[in-house]
C-alpha cells in the first residue's frame, strides 16, 4: 500500500490563473486539447508542499522549482509532445520505484531540452509516461551520457501523488 499524500490548501482557481496553467503546458510540454473551461483546483501536496494542479480527483499538473509541469496522469489524458526522454525497458523497474534516471538507461531524448528543465520520462516500447523528473543535463548530452545521474525523479507511477484520488 503506498503512503497517503496529503493536499493542503486545496481552493478552485481563477480563469486568468486557469489559463496561466494551461499555456504552460501548451507551450513548454506540447499538450493539446485540455478544455480552458475545466474547473481547474490549486494545492499543495504534502510532505514537501510541492504545488500541484487538480481536475476531479486527477492531480494533472506540478509546479517544480517555480516551472509549471504535467504530472503523469495529466500526460495519461492529454499526451505531450515536447521534453520527453526515452528509457529502455530496463529501465522501467528502477523508474516506477522513484530511482533517478541513470544515462545508462536512456535511449533518447528531446533535443530542446536544457539543464534544469522539467522533463516526462517515457518507456521506449509503447511511450507510456512513467516518471516526471529534472534534467540535470541537455537533451543531447542525456541521449549520449555514458555514466551517472542525469535525471532528479520527483513523481513516478506508484507514489503517493499517483495514488492521489485513486483506490487501487
Amino acid at each position: 500500500m503506498a503512503k497517503e499524500v496529503r493536499l493542503r490548501h486545496r481552493r478552485r482557481i481563477k480563469k486568468k490563473e486557469v489559463g496561466a496553467v494551461l499555456d504552460a503546458l501548451r507551450d513548454d510540454y506540447g499538450m493539446e486539447g485540455i478544455d480552458p473551461e475545466v474547473p481547474l483546483d490549486a494545492g499543495e501536496a504534502d510532505p514537501d508542499r510541492m504545488p500541484v494542479y487538480i481536475v476531479g480527483d486527477d492531480v494533472i499538473g506540478l509546479e517544480i522549482e517555480g516551472k509549471i509541469c504535467p504530472a503523469l496522469r495529466g500526460l495519461l489524458k492529454w499526451p505531450a509532445a515536447k521534453n520527453w526522454v526515452t528509457v529502455d525497458m530496463g529501465a522501467i523497474r528502477f523508474v516506477t520505484n522513484g530511482a533517478d534516471i541513470m544515462a545508462p538507461g536512456i535511449t533518447d531524448a528531446d533535443p530542446d531540452i536544457t539543464p534544469g528543465t522539467p522533463v516526462w520520462v517515457r518507456d521506449e516500447r509503447h511511450g507510456k509516461p512513467l516518471a516526471v523528473g529534472v534534467a540535470q543535463e541537455s537533451g543531447p548530452e542525456l541521449k549520449a551520457g555514458q555514466k551517472g545521474k542525469v535525471i532528479r525523479t520527483v513523481h513516478y507511477i506508484g507514489d503517493p501523488l499517483w495514488h492521489y484520488g485513486h483506490e487501487e
